[in-house]
């Protein structure tokens, strides 16, 4: 596989899942729902149809751009189309990160996910209940880490500034089994974070490549 399309929410998703599959050496075409940060909302009131409509124009956007398989490198915008549906209709392989958390619990069946929004940890958690029933999962979210991330501070200084060295030893304390990075800022922080805690601390963005075919170190 050679180009990975990236399909997300807005444009600083949409960079960092460009930078990610950029990085093993992949060609990429992208497309954000919303270019104007901020105004994903202008596309959550339209009706089902249309923005069913508007999303597989974007896939096939992509496919003439020379995508070979699409990585939707965010969780909002899977609450409201059915990505399934749309690539059976578009014959594109499409992978999203409610998928990968479904089977990142088949193993870790009582983990910790760190999100921004309340709504993405509900998001997941009943994504996560559809995969593996007698899951137990523990939601936290923080939306200050989403904007440290995107006003380019250094990941242990967030680390450090947010406390996510004591919500490691939150998890531990609760019996986690390992703590899920429930949103494609936090990757930026994976490395920083992992080093405060014997869990381990799991980015969906690599499953997701997975399951599209492309190789994880």
């Amino acid at each position: 596989m050679k180009t990975i399309g990236i399909l997300a929410d807005e444009l600083a998703d949409t960079r960092l899942g460009v930078a990610y599959y950029e990085k093993k050496g992949l060609k990429t075409v992208s497309r954000p729902i919303v270019s104007v940060s901020g105004t994903f909302d202008t596309f959550a009131v339209r009706s089902p149809e249309e923005k069913h409509a508007y999303v597989v124009s974007l896939v096939e956007a992509l496919k003439t751009e020379g995508a070979e398989a699409i990585c939707v490198n965010a969780n909002t915008i899977c609450g409201h189309v059915d990505f399934q549906k749309i690539a059976e209709e578009t014959g594109m392989r499409i992978a999203t990160p409610m998928q990968a958390y479904g089977r990142i619990c088949e193993t870790h069946r009582h983990p910790l996910i760190l999100a921004v929004t309340a709504a993405a940890i509900s998001s997941i958690q009943a994504a996560v209940s559809a995969a593996v029933p007698d899951a137990n999962v523990l939601g936290v979210y923080d939306i200050d880490l989403a904007h440290n991330v995107e006003a380019g501070m250094a990941p242990m200084e967030i680390v450090e500034a947010r406390g996510l060295q004591h919500l490691c030893d939150y998890a531990k304390a609760c019996g986690c089994s390992a703590i899920i990075l429930g949103c494609t800022h936090l990757p930026y922080l994976a490395k920083e974070f992992q080093e405060c805690t014997e869990l381990p601390v799991i980015d969906p963005a690599d499953i997701v490549a997975e399951m599209l075919g492309v190789y994880c170190e």
